[in-house]
């Protein structure tokens, strides 16, 4: 299950990264020829451009020019529909990450329990015969599942914090 949990945090993380990445990207020529679109009054140039464009600053814009020649509180509402909705766009699947980041240390506690579980059965069912490599197995899954839990717990608590930042 750890394996997993780091793997898909890794593929949600760069999946996002890019997503997020290319979404924040402005075109300067998107923006200089939309500015001149404006200037001139040439409103279906403008939302041409908006609708040929795929960025999030495009389908706000858009938005705003749908609602032209109304009070600016409607503008203004539109746009700010058109913002919310870009940016649930951009944090799916992050809560996933953020449920990793607490559920990979659980899932390595597990580990730690179930190897002390072990360590001690052995010992319990070595008799009079103690012999040391009986506890080690047993030491050693618990703690190789504690460090790989908390490891990927601590990674996917990360590259959440990065990505909402990047949001």
């Amino acid at each position: 299950p750890l394996l997993l949990l780091s793997i898909y945090s890794i593929y949600i993380f760069i999946e996002r990264y890019l997503t997020i990445k290319k979404a924040t990207t402005i075109d300067p020529e998107f923006m200089l020829n939309m500015k001149d679109y404006m200037y001139n009054a040439n409103m279906n140039a403008a939302k041409n451009l908006c609708r040929n464009s795929s960025s999030p600053i495009a389908r706000m814009i858009d938005k705003g020019l749908t609602k032209l020649g109304k009070p600016h509180i409607e503008i203004d509402q539109a746009i700010e529909s058109m913002g919310k909705l870009e940016i649930y766009k951009l944090e799916t699947k992050m809560s996933a990450l953020a449920t990793i980041s607490g559920v990979a240390p659980m899932i390595g506690f597990l580990g730690t329990v179930l190897g002390m579980i072990r360590a001690f059965f052995n010992l319990s069912h070595s008799g009079s015969n103690i012999d040391p490599t009986l506890l080690a197995g047993g030491i050693y899954e618990a703690l190789v599942t504690t460090a790989a839990g908390l490891l990927i717990g601590i990674m996917a608590y990360w590259f959440y914090n990065l990505l909402v930042n990047m949001v």
